[in-house]
């Protein structure tokens, strides 16, 4: 190596320490000096090449070109200017490399020969690598931006390009760890830093400017000044992005969290974002759809009712100038809209979408994709339908989706499965076991033995299982849905926490009431951990706990969650529907137990009117109600009304599940229990025995309903003046009430209390 080059490469040395140490203009210095290698390399390469002037001219004369146009690159490599022809010239020496690398390799046996090309070979080599990395490293490579950015400290403008790729790392990782707040402010900096290198001046910069000597008021030059920039945007499109992303990412964490102003605020910021920038596409005005959509939810949460409709018709308004140039992002759009309002419980704005989406598709030429595309806006109807007991209006949907359907695909298997759900909300309950058997099998067939349809069709075919009181069968379904919840999604989910409250109810019913009551507080948990204190899956759960603690004898606890369940569900369910007799039923029961009866009364009366005026009079909760209203009646001492109620559920309960099942038993103790307190023994006998007949096909000898009717037979006994032999029904009564509860159980107390009085 000659000297001269030496002191050139020890002073372009010296101008890298010097920029890192931040001394002006040492960068300038640096490009200066390194061009002049690059031309050093490129004119005079035999003379620097060559020390010994030897006779091989070519190779250094060749190397010193090649050398030269890389090392050239490198003079604007460093302050990211990369233009077309910057991206080839390295290839001379890469080709040049190649050659000299098989040569020297080759010839490595001949020592002078060796070490004369080897000083061109390592000049080469680094040259490469440096050139290579500075030239060809992605922007998006952080070590490389920080190299940049400590070689360039007095280039305001490219620092602040590099920072904007910093910036928007950080708003990445804040975005993967969920902390929205510092995502919003990683954006921001990241738009800023972009504004900054395309050259937008702070507003106090234009008070000092002038145009050809007339001073302009700032704020026309600064508009000026915006219209060259506005076409130079779209470099730091991505920034607005970020920016709209962190916004709308904290108002859906909000949302969730029902901090509705709080989620607005973040909306509207994120729609504000998409104003900032001309986005001027198909895809961003459907955003601005779903924003606004957003924003009007919120409106609503907060009974802002007049903004919330000024959103809904901004936002159509939107939709149906879009749906002239694309029919099918529109559609698409629709339906979203649709599953968007029904999880927010706005069964009756998500069917309008809905039926939107297949009005709109069916208007277009029908493909396979576009059928798939309105069966799917169908079964979301379907959905909606049985959800707000709109039942025929389901059984509609599900005819007509038949015609769409793909025969060979899993919505064959959806169809039965949605009219087996129809089925069973009707009451149906031996039709409804027949048509979700054959779902099942349909759904076997063309998924995957761990799909999760296979579960979702056990657990309803389980809730058959239940109300035609085949209560093995029931457990077989649970057992089977649960081991492949468990494998798709875990200890934690709410699908298995579905299951476990499945489980918690089939164990009330079968008196396994310990388990049933720490099942029920297990999902109690996962539900509350999973979706929030205040959920659509709470209401059922609570009403049925609160039935088992009055079974308990928990009365004050069961007071709290009977009147929570009823509370929560008015948010979750229409509260004039079939559907929300369930609560309603449930709470009648309640007060019932703790002495409100004129309260249980009415409640019974409404569940009784509700189901009538849906053409339920003889089906759904009804009976259940007529039973409630006979033991209300009983309560008050109005023994011929009483008699009246108790015989119209006897012949409901006998027409829905027919003779042998436990509810038909139940509703003949009760009445027995009413014609033993109005002397009509022998009638009394008669409904006992076929209590104890049909309650002991379906339960085993230890379930407290046998203790319910030893205690009703010890009564009609000691009416008979019995003694003896009713003390020998308190006893077996009082073993069974022992075994499935505490010894201050209520029950236990009063039994103890019939043993000594007929001793």
């Amino acid at each position: 190596m000659r000297l001269y080059e030496k002191i050139l490469l020890a002073i372009l040395l010296l101008t890298i320490i010097g920029q890192l140490f931040s001394i002006e203009e040492s960068i300038l210095f640096f490009r200066l000096l390194n061009m002049f290698l690059a031309l050093s390399y490129f004119i005079g390469g035999y003379w620097m090449l060559n020390p010994k002037h030897n006779k091989r001219f070519l190779l250094p004369i060749v190397g010193g070109m090649a050398l030269g146009s890389c090392l050239y690159v490198l003079t604007f490599a460093v302050v990211i200017v990369k233009a077309p022809i910057y991206t080839f010239l390295p290839l001379f020496n890469i080709l040049f490399f190649i050659v000299l690398s098989i040569y020297v390799f080759t010839n490595k046996n001949k020592r002078e020969l060796f070490l004369y090309y080897k000083a061109i070979y390592i000049r080469s080599i680094v040259i490469l690598i440096i050139v290579g990395f500075f030239n060809y490293c992605p922007t998006s490579f952080k070590p490389y931006r920080s190299i940049l950015i400590a070689l360039n400290r007095d280039n305001i403008q490219l620092v602040n390009n590099l920072q904007m790729f910093n910036y928007v790392d950080e708003y990445d990782e804040a975005v993967k760890n969920k902390d929205y707040e510092n995502a919003i402010s990683y954006a921001k900096k990241a738009n800023e830093a972009g504004k900054t290198w395309l050259g937008m001046r702070p507003k106090q910069e234009y008070k000092e400017m002038t145009i050809d000597s007339v001073r302009l008021k700032y704020d026309v030059r600064r508009m000026l000044d915006s219209i060259s920039i506005q076409s130079k945007l779209w470099q730091i499109r991505g920034t607005y992005i970020c920016l709209f992303r962190a916004y709308k990412y904290k108002a859906e964490k909000l949302y969730k969290q029902r901090a509705y102003k709080e989620a607005l605020d973040s909306y509207r910021k994120a729609n504000d974002v998409l104003g900032m920038y001309d986005f001027n596409s198909e895809s961003w005005d459907l955003e601005n759809v779903w924003i606004l959509n957003q924003m009007a939810v919120c409106h609503k949460a907060s009974d802002n009712y007049e903004m919330y409709e000024l959103y809904i018709n901004e936002m159509l308004e939107i939709l149906e100038t879009i749906e002239k140039e694309n029919v099918l992002n529109v559609a698409t759009t629709y339906s979203k809209l649709g599953e968007s309002f029904a999880e927010q419980f706005e069964f009756e704005s998500s069917n309008v979408f809905f039926g939107g989406a297949i009005a709109i598709l069916q208007k277009e030429p029908l493909t396979k994709s576009s059928k798939a595309d309105i069966a799917h806006n169908y079964f979301q109807l379907i959905q909606n339908h049985i959800k707000t007991d709109s039942l025929q209006k389901a059984l509609s949907c599900i005819k007509k989706n038949v015609d769409y359907i793909d025969k060979t695909s899993l919505d064959a298997c959806n169809i039965k499965l949605y009219n087996g759900i129809y089925l069973y909300k009707m009451s149906q309950y031996d039709k409804a076991d027949k048509v979700l058997t054959e779902c099942l099998d349909c759904i076997k067939e063309k998924s995957h033995p761990l799909s999760q349809s296979i579960a979702g069709t056990h657990y309803v075919l389980c809730r058959t299982k239940i109300a035609l009181a085949q209560y093995d069968l029931a457990k077989e379904h649970i057992q089977k849905g649960l081991e492949i919840t468990l494998q798709n999604f875990g200890e934690n989910s709410v699908r298995h926490a579905n299951f476990i409250h499945l489980n918690a109810f089939l164990n009330y019913t079968t008196s396994n009431y310990k388990e049933a009551y720490r099942e029920y507080t297990q999902a109690i948990g996962i539900y509350t951990k999973e979706l929030g204190e205040d959920n659509y899956k709470l209401p059922d759960l609570l009403s049925e706990l609160a039935n088992l603690e009055i079974t308990l004898a928990k009365f004050k606890e069961a007071k709290e969650h009977s009147d929570k369940a009823y509370d929560m569900a008015e948010d979750y369910v229409l509260s004039e529907g079939p559907s929300f007799t369930n609560y309603i039923n449930n709470a009648a029961n309640v007060n019932y137990h703790i002495g409100l009866n004129e309260a249980s009364l009415l409640l019974y009366e409404k569940s009784i009117l509700i189901n009538k005026k849906y053409g339920l009079k003889d089906r759904g909760t009804s009976p259940a109600a007529w039973n409630g209203l006979g033991l209300c009646m009983t309560t008050k001492k109005q023994y011929r009304q009483a008699d009246i109620y108790f015989s119209h559920a006897l012949k409901l309960h006998q027409k829905l599940f027919g003779e042998n099942h436990p509810q038909t038993a139940m509703v003949y103790l009760n009445h027995a229990l009413l014609k033993i307190k109005t002397g009509k023994l022998k009638e009394a006998e008669k409904m006992l025995n076929k209590s104890y007949r049909i309650n002991k096909q379906f339960f085993k000898p230890k379930h407290d309903v046998f203790a319910d009717i030893y205690i009703a037979f010890g009564d009609l006994l000691t009416k008979n003046k019995r003694l003896d032999t009713a003390n020998t029904y308190y006893q077996k009564a009082l073993e069974i009430y022992l075994y499935n509860f505490d010894e201050s159980h209520l029950r236990v107390v009063a039994t103890k209390a019939k043993i000594k009085a007929s001793s």
